[in-house]
């Protein structure tokens, strides 16, 4: 089942940034780096620590 939720778009310094929602950032098992990916005008991310 997915979910959606919206989340927000914020300047951090030059570059910009989301907020990700605790329970999607333990769901997703996300620690200090992600994986990013751009397919089809669709933004992937990933965990960087692969079990």
């Amino acid at each position: 089942m997915k979910r959606y939720m919206h989340a927000g778009i914020i300047k951090i310094g030059n570059s910009m940034g989301i907020r990700i929602p605790k329970p999607v950032i333990e769901q997703c098992g996300f620690q200090t780096e992600v994986e990013i990916e751009v397919h089809h005008n669709h933004l992937i991310m990933r965990s960087a620590n692969h079990p």
